[in-house]
């Protein structure tokens, strides 16, 4: 819901500006097109494009409301930077989600086994030789259960 009403305040505010202005985002996304090839951690190589396109976004700037203390180079920079990054890695964060999804859905598989597997422990109980075998997936669940929980 709450990323619904900031489109809509964007939009307001685009409205409340002139409509031609929505150009203004478009010059913005170009901008951060350019950057798909590069280096996306240095911050430097962005506020180069932005003191280059100051014109640009000290009117983004004025429409988005971006408070006095923050307009500045290295806050349009920083925008920048977060759009170029988002623009790269979009698609992976979106299998990355998909993957932790998975992760939910084997932890319902892998906690009863675990469960039974310390119910009938080896040292009293014959057990088939598959029941000493390594769980499938484990290691990947171990290296991103923090973010599963």
């Amino acid at each position: 819901m709450a990323k619904n009403n900031l489109g809509l305040k964007l939009l307001y505010l685009f409205k409340q500006y002139d409509l031609s202005n929505f150009a203004l985002l478009r010059t913005v996304g170009d901008i951060a097109d350019t950057f798909y090839d590069k280096n996306l951690d240095s911050i430097k190589e962005f506020m180069v494009m932005v003191q280059v396109n100051a014109d640009v976004f000290l009117k983004l700037g004025q429409i988005i409301e971006v408070p006095t203390p923050k307009n500045n180079p290295e806050t349009y920079a920083l925008m920048l930077q977060y759009i170029a990054l988002k623009n790269r890695h979009g698609k992976s964060y979106d299998q990355f989600q998909s993957l932790l999804g998975l992760l939910r859905e084997w932890e319902k598989f892998y906690n009863p086994l675990i469960a039974i597997r310390q119910e009938y422990p080896p040292e009293e109980f014959k057990q088939p030789i598959l029941f000493g075998d390594d769980i499938p997936g484990l290691t990947i669940y171990g290296k991103y259960e923090s973010m599963v929980n």
